[in-house]
């Protein structure tokens, strides 16, 4: 059934659409996509990072930000400083195609609420996560310019300090990670937020640093920051019943303060019980399932 992961795309870039810039290649990409609660966590490793992810249908996107002062126009994207190469920064792997794409579905939309990047679903949103891995304050600075174009044609989810106004556009950005969250809930309008700490839900004066639609929209943490650890696992039966009355606890906190929720390494092996954990935390409610494997996670 999903025979684009015999080869991602051959067809589209053998007609020459894999440029992002050609008429209707939203259609192409996503007219009978069905968009599934997944998040495409360390997408810059895919063969084609932010593609890959839609074409799977999932709507949340993160990508691993470095930023150096010493050449102060770029955010480079990748998972550790080794592998690092100019040419794959943030504008070349994702803000030039999101905005490319959010233009070509609102070419004709006069309307404030603008269109999303799934044809089959404009109405909603796509998550783009930042997991910012050094110099925070900096790299959000140089990020906000950035966003500026999607900004100031109304593609972003924002929040008016000012009026107490939230918007939902079709492009919602959230930090992650090393965040200065000082620089970030201090802005009078916030169009970036701030992935809360799902284990520090539970304590009210906590909570109350990130309020959902103001300051926050998703929490998340670890597998093994929640539970304790990944050895109690049993080979067969997942999480044991202490463990999920655990998880269930801090979801259940976040779903109190209108916070969505993700947990993140989940066990890599073997196959059974990845799979296992992943439906015991579906089960649970947890909003979105964070995958380094789509085509696994397509199919639970």
């Amino acid at each position: 059934m999903w025979n684009l992961w015999r080869e991602p795309y051959q067809d589209l870039e053998a007609q020459g659409m894999y440029k992002l810039r050609q008429s209707q290649y939203v259609k192409t990409l996503t007219h009978d996509v069905i968009i599934k609660p997944i998040h495409s966590h360390n997408d810059e490793w895919r063969r084609h990072p932010l593609v890959d992810a839609l074409k799977a249908g999932a709507n949340s996107v993160e990508a691993d930000c470095f930023y150096f002062p010493e050449d102060p126009e770029t955010i480079y994207v990748g998972h550790n400083t080794v592998f690092l190469k100019k040419e794959r920064n943030i504008d070349s792997l994702y803000l030039d195609h999101l905005y490319n794409m959010l233009e070509e579905v609102n070419v004709n939309n006069d309307t404030s609420r603008k269109n999303g990047i799934f044809y089959t679903s404009p109405e909603t949103t796509t998550y783009f996560y930042i997991d910012v891995k050094n110099n925070g304050v900096q790299l959000l600075e140089v990020l906000e310019k950035k966003l500026e174009r999607f900004l100031a044609k109304g593609y972003l989810t924002t929040y008016d300090a000012e009026e107490d106004e939230f918007r939902e556009g079709p492009l919602t950005v959230i930090v992650t990670g090393d965040y200065p969250y000082d620089h970030i809930s201090s802005q009078k309008l916030l169009y970036t937020f701030i992935d809360a700490p799902l284990k520090d839900l539970v304590d009210p004066k906590k909570a109350s640093l990130y309020p959902a639609n103001k300051i926050s929209i998703f929490s998340s943490a670890s597998l093994s920051e929640l539970t304790g650890s990944h050895k109690a696992l049993s080979l067969f039966d997942g999480l044991s019943a202490h463990q999920l009355a655990d998880l269930e606890k801090y979801i259940s906190a976040a779903h109190k303060l209108g916070l969505k929720t993700r947990i993140w390494d989940t066990p890599k092996f073997t196959k059974s019980i990845k799979h296992t954990v992943w439906k015991q935390i579906i089960a649970l409610g947890s909003d979105y399932l964070n995958a380094d494997e789509l085509k696994e996670a397509i199919s639970i």
